[in-house]
């Protein structure tokens, strides 16, 4: 079993500090390939051991902490029980792999009393969507949730895209929500960080269906540092407009290997600092800082 320990060095000059991990997938199943899902309950004590060694202000895990059927959540639950900060969740597809009439109850079973929402911590402003809003697996059939679901799938297909239906959308509620989130922050000069489990950019068959009407909101805003995510597994870092984006690699991939790190939000860069198949880079943000200025609409980067 490998030892998990956020790297020593000195930090840089903190503002915030958040925990980030994703993709446990647990269930008791044997092993499908790299995927060992038993092994997950260990890599969650070890992540959460961890972010209170590094006293973090809170702890995210960014969506799928189950691989499948409800009573999967009381034994992964059980292993971040001991936290001294606060769990934040966001929903992912195969935290709704469980039998219907479970589905209504998965929000509640992780803790939350939204299915998106946002928290502050100083200048911080952390923005969590649901990317299961619209989506064939988190909707319930004749829903108007559903009704939205397949006017977005219907219009996909008939532009020449891919439906892959482990992916889900952001409806129109919700993007209207982003948007009034993201002026408030504006107006209290906050820097913004997003996270959802499905990424937005670059583009792959893990994204959100509507990974384009969230950027496009994004364009619109020069104060977001980074989209941060999770489900492809893979792990990345790059930019967009400015904007980082970063997946975490999967904590089920693999045995004996964890995969967790450790976001430090300073005045001029975010350090992430990596333990397993997590990687560390440190990313300084545009020109230095993030200027809390909304930007007119159709204005390039």
């Amino acid at each position: 079993m490998q030892t998990s320990q956020v790297p020593s060095r000195p930090p840089l000059a903190r503002t915030a500090t958040v925990g980030l991990f994703a993709d446990a997938q647990y269930c008791d199943c044997a092993p499908e390939a790299d995927r060992h899902y038993r092994a997950s309950l260990w890599k969650l004590g070890a992540a959460a051991d961890a972010f209170d060694r590094e006293r973090v202000d809170f702890s995210v895990h960014l969506g799928d902490l189950i691989e499948r059927d409800a009573e999967s959540f009381a034994p992964a639950l059980g292993a971040l029980a001991g936290l001294d900060s606060a769990l934040v969740h966001v929903l992912g597809n195969h935290d709704f792999d469980v039998a219907g009439d479970d589905r209504e109850s998965v929000p509640e079973r992780l803790g939350m009393e939204a299915r998106y929402h946002e928290r502050s911590k100083g200048l911080w402003r952390f923005v969590f969507m649901d990317g299961t809003d619209l989506s064939t697996f988190a909707t319930a059939p004749g829903s108007t949730r559903r009704a939205e679901t397949d006017v977005m799938r219907d219009s996909i297909s008939a532009s020449g895209g891919e439906v892959h239906l482990w992916n889900g959308g952001v409806g129109r509620e919700q993007l209207a929500w982003l948007r009034a989130t993201l002026d408030d922050a504006l107006a209290r000069g906050q820097r913004v960080v997003i996270l959802s489990h499905f990424p937005l950019y670059p583009f792959t068959t893990h994204n959100l269906w509507n990974a384009d009407a969230v950027l496009a909101v994004l364009d619109d805003y020069s104060n977001i540092v980074a989209h941060v995510s999770g489900h492809d597994h893979g792990g990345r870092a790059t930019t967009r407009g400015g904007v980082y984006h970063i997946g975490i690699e999967g904590v089920v991939e693999t045995r004996g290997q964890n995969a967790y790190a450790v976001a430090y939000f300073g005045v001029h860069a975010l350090e992430l600092r990596g333990v397993g198949r997590a990687a560390s880079v440190v990313l300084p943000y545009r020109n230095g800082e993030t200027s809390a200025r909304r930007r007119r609409p159709g204005t390039a980067r």
